[in-house]
């Protein structure tokens, strides 16, 4: 960075605000997942058990709440 380069100060709140989309059992495919924190994450995960996990990109908003925005 450069002397006269001002940092701008980011955000680093991105975990809730990330997409996560599970693949299920027949190709059943649920995208705009959102979590609050990781553990809430692992018991999602624990409870409908997918084959797959993408991560997806970051939202301005959560993106379970898609609809709304």
């Amino acid at each position: 960075m450069a002397a006269d380069d001002v940092a701008i100060p980011v955000s680093k709140d991105y975990f809730s605000k990330r997409e996560f989309s599970f693949t299920l059992k027949d190709d059943i495919y649920i995208r705009y997942q959102s979590f609050s924190n990781q553990d809430e994450m692992e018991k999602e995960i624990q409870k409908i058990c997918p084959y797959k996990i993408d991560i997806g990109a970051v939202f301005s908003h959560r993106p379970k709440e898609h609809k709304t925005v």
